[in-house]
């Protein structure tokens, strides 16, 4: 039986790119669908765009940060062990002035254990609560192309899915 539930939470991005380290931290929202074996679904439309507007760039000037999924993300979860994973690409749209360019982040979200971004830079996900549906999941990866391509990236997704996916079994 196939089950939809919403995610809301936060997420947390850190970057080796200057003026963009973090922790930024902006609210998430997205729909998932759940089958009974633990996987799970992230389509591209049901990831509400994420905007982080206070990065700084090359002599003060403003820039924007968009980021949304640049293609379904495909999950899986356990609920008697709290093992959780998500396997994403980001889309990262910086803005520059008037010139925007689009980098890439594809790397697994999961709940493993702890994902060195930097020395001095580690995330950790959170196993699955399976009474109040809260997961954490965390990764690290490169961006690749545009204007964020070589630098590194940390996201850790922190929230709850409601309905609870796992709940009742």
């Amino acid at each position: 039986m196939t089950k939809t539930a919403r995610f809301t939470g936060k997420v947390d991005l850190y970057s080796t790119r200057e003026g963009f380290a973090g922790p930024k931290t902006q609210p998430v929202e997205f729909l998932a669908t759940f089958e009974d074996d633990g996987t799970w679904v992230v389509k591209r439309n049901d990831f509400e765009t994420v905007m982080i507007d206070d990065i700084e760039g090359p002599n003060g000037m403003a820039v924007e940060l968009t980021v949304t999924l640049a293609g379904d993300a495909t999950g899986s979860s356990n609920r008697a062990t709290g093992a959780g994973a998500l396997d994403t690409e980001f889309a990262f749209e910086l803005t520059v002035f008037f010139v925007s360019a689009t980098s890439s982040l594809a790397l697994e979200l999961d709940n493993a254990g702890a994902h060195v971004m930097v020395p001095g830079t580690t995330v950790q996900g959170a196993a699955i609560d399976p009474a109040t549906g809260r997961l954490v999941l965390a990764g690290v990866g490169a961006f690749s192309g545009g204007l964020l391509g070589g630098d590194r990236c940390a996201v850790v997704l922190n929230g709850a899915f409601a309905p609870n996916p796992w709940a009742n079994g």
